[in-house]
């Protein structure tokens, strides 16, 4: 399969030259996920908006319900751009976000390699809008670790104008600058978790919500995805909290609330699959950071099973979905690019 052979490949680069190839890899996942054809659950979605909103003025585009959105739209036809350029764009801030962070960690393509499975695969590939709204989360966790308050709430609202869900996280600048207690964390599950779950009850969160690869089959593996993220979350309070503030204390606030949301995706998950499971992608990179900085800590250092732990969790959910899942096969499989020409359409769609 490829995509598994893909994480392979960036898990022994991680492990043998991650500085060389860190930029090469992150070059080739861009090419990969924007010049994909036909390729991903959003690819028909998205090609109705492009052509019921052909005929849009500026005004239309910025005055709308989507005004951070479909003014895309706008100027992909005034520049005559086919629809498939559309991916091209919205995975140019996903990536930016993603890099960001990578560059920053002690091992970026260890980090890359941890993000593909899941996050890169159901995002940038399958979501565009969320996609567009993480890439720019990315930089709001920056801001969080750099204690610019204001810079954090402006890049969430930015976040949120392309896709609502990211909203609650505004909440977090409450805590930007402090030094964390148990029972601040305590303050963080009363205080943020409720506004989640009212979000959740939203008319804009429900609308987003039908829109969301909405279906049984992705519901489902919402537990499986959110289960990693609540381990990764109860084995950092356990085990590394106290040695993170020692080592990395100024991301130390950020990655210890993260941690605490991690676990909270399970409630979230089972009052909605699809609401739960949104909010977990936006807490994957911050995962992400953990997983590829345990080989980092002492505990661990000649232990290099644990460390490898998170690879092998890896491989196994992408074998699982992609063995089991008629949504994977359906959107993912076969996976074709018209990076050296457009191939012949596969689902019958009319261009």
């Amino acid at each position: 399969m490829l995509y598994i052979a893909i994480f392979l490949v960036l898990a022994v680069l991680a492990q043998s030259r991650p500085k060389e190839t860190y930029v090469p890899a992150l070059v080739a996942l861009y090419l990969f996920v924007a010049f994909r054809w036909e390729v991903g659950c959003d690819w028909q979605g998205y090609l109705y908006q492009y052509r019921v909103w052909q005929g849009d003025t500026l005004k239309e585009a910025l005055f709308s319900d989507e005004p951070f959105w479909r003014p895309i739209f706008f100027l992909q036809h005034q520049l005559g751009l086919e629809y498939q350029w559309l991916n091209v764009v919205a995975a140019i801030p996903f990536f930016a976000g993603i890099h960001a962070i990578a560059r920053r960690e002690p091992n970026p393509t260890a980090f890359l390699a941890l993000v593909f499975p899941v996050l890169i695969l159901n995002m940038p590939m399958a979501a565009l809008r969320q996609g567009i709204a993480i890439g720019i989360m990315c930089f709001a966790y920056l801001a969080f670790v750099d204690k610019k308050t204001i810079r954090y709430v402006i890049l969430v609202l930015i976040a949120a104008g392309f896709h609502t869900s990211a909203l609650p996280f505004v909440i977090l600048a409450l805590f930007i600058g402090r030094e964390l207690s148990w029972r601040m964390v305590a303050s963080a599950l009363v205080v943020v978790v409720p506004a989640v779950f009212l979000f959740a009850g939203s008319d804009s969160a429900q609308t987003a919500a039908q829109r969301y690869l909405g279906s049984d089959i992705e519901a489902g593996g919402a537990y499986f995805r959110t289960s990693t993220l609540a381990i990764t979350g109860l084995t950092y309070l356990l085990l590394l909290n106290r040695r993170w503030r020692e080592k990395y204390p100024r991301s130390h606030a950020l990655v210890l609330i993260a941690s605490v949301l991690m676990i909270m995706t399970i409630p979230l998950v089972v009052v909605s699959t699809v609401i739960g499971d949104r909010y977990a992608y936006y807490i994957m990179p911050l995962q992400a950071t953990i997983l590829a900085r345990l080989p980092y800590f002492e505990q661990f250092r000649d232990k290099p099973i644990i460390a490898g732990l998170p690879y092998i969790a890896m491989v196994g959910v992408l074998l699982v979905w992609s063995m089991l899942s008629s949504h994977f096969s359906y959107c993912y499989d076969p996976y074709l690019t018209w990076l050296f020409g457009t191939p012949e359409s596969r689902l019958g769609l009319f261009y």
